[in-house]
């Protein structure tokens, strides 16, 4: 025999999709349309390597290519903010009491990615923390424990191509190297 609805399984059904709505939603930020939806904020301490006439476009680039890397669209991006800062002892609130950022976060509370720029460490945005920090986005995984943190190497070699490395992050040898034969896999995997 079938149950009529009543009011009260009603309002139990409301308030649970209001209850699952809530705890699944994250901050969206109001981004840029030429950017996936994604807000940039460049802090005034930042380099002027990184201010270059393509920047914009280079960011734009890497965002695309990470997301489609690990299956997503570079719209499902819309929403987050990205902070380009040189400040390497900036503060993510992710981070347990006393922890130091050194090149980059990722805050699902405030759905903000924090990425560390210098030019000693790295010369151009592709090589920043930006593309683990996209990962960290789609996945959460804040221990690392995902295989996929192990398989950035072609993502790394893919947003270098045709670029000269000249920092000491991308390589492990004197400057300037172009890119692929030497790539930098700390953040990228082994």
């Amino acid at each position: 025999m079938l149950h009529k609805p009543t009011w009260k399984r009603h309002v139990l059904f409301a308030l649970l999709l209001l209850t699952y709505a809530a705890c699944n939603t994250r901050t969206r930020w109001g981004g840029e349309a030429d950017l996936y939806g994604v807000l940039l904020v460049i802090e005034p301490n930042v380099s002027d390597e990184y201010l270059a006439s393509d920047f914009r476009d280079r960011f734009r680039a890497t965002l695309a290519l990470t997301a489609r890397y690990v299956g997503y669209e570079p719209d499902d991006l819309s929403g987050l903010r990205v902070v380009i800062s040189h400040d390497i002892g900036a503060q993510c609130p992710a981070l347990k009491a006393g922890e130091v950022i050194r090149l980059g976060c990722y805050d699902p509370d405030t759905n903000t990615a924090w990425v560390f720029t210098d030019p000693y460490w790295y010369s151009m945005v592709e090589s920043t923390e930006l593309s683990h920090e996209i990962l960290h986005y789609f996945i959460g995984d804040p221990l690392h424990l995902d295989a996929r943190w192990n398989e950035w190497g072609p993502l790394y070699d893919r947003l270098h191509e045709g670029r000269t490395c000249s920092a000491a992050m991308e390589c492990y040898s004197d400057r300037p190297f172009p890119c692929s034969p030497c790539p930098y896999y700390g953040q990228w995997g082994t």
